[in-house]
Order: C-alpha cells, then sequence, then structure tokens
C-alpha cells in the first residue's frame, strides 16, 4: 500500500496506547462533531503530528467528512500534519572554536 489513499483508509492497531487514548478522548465527548478540535489535540499529544490514517479514525468517529477534519487540521497553525524532522543544530560561541568546526566541513 504506498498510495496516499491506501494509508489513509488502513486500520489503526486497536492495542496501540495511542489510539486507546484517542477513543477514550472521543468517548469522554460522547463522540459529539463539536469535540473536533479537542480530539485532535488529543491525538496530535499521542502520536506528535496527525498521520492521515489518524484523521480518517477520527473523521469516522466524529461522523465528519475526512475532508472536514484535513481542513481543520491544515486551518490552524497548531496542528501538523507532518512529522517534524530531527535536525541538529550547533551553536559555536567562540572564535576559535568556530574556526576549528568550519575546518571539519
Amino acid at each position: 500500500m504506498n498510495t496516499v489513499a491506501g494509508k489513509v483508509h488502513q486500520e489503526l492497531p486497536k492495542t496501540d496506547p495511542r489510539v486507546k487514548l484517542i477513543a477514550a478522548k472521543l468517548k469522554k465527548e460522547n463522540y459529539q462533531p463539536d469535540a473536533l478540535i479537542e480530539v485532535l489535540h488529543t491525538a496530535q499529544n499521542a502520536y506528535g503530528y496527525l498521520p492521515l490514517p489518524v484523521l480518517s479514525y477520527i473523521a469516522k468517529a466524529l461522523r465528519l467528512p475526512p475532508s472536514r477534519v484535513y481542513s481543520t487540521v491544515t486551518f490552524y497553525h497548531f496542528f501538523l500534519s507532518n512529522q517534524r524532522a530531527n535536525i541538529p543544530v550547533l551553536f559555536v560561541l567562540e572564535l576559535h572554536a568556530m574556526l576549528r568546526v568550519h575546518r571539519q566541513y
């Protein structure tokens, strides 16, 4: 399944603690569509970002069109739809250390 559609419709493992956390939030909110943002916050806190299968799961659970869930994620700046890259950053405060680092590259 390398297609986007295949990734969207894959089932989430019910034994995953992150899925259980989202399911508990959905149940607490009585599966009300108005709770979309709260549920998205819970999912992002669990995963670190919002993968497409999770968005599909939330859309089904809240009985919302997937386009509404996805547009909410892309509209608000505090939601991440992609994993952040882990890029090391090097801060050099002294001139002689800066010159040494520069020679290494």
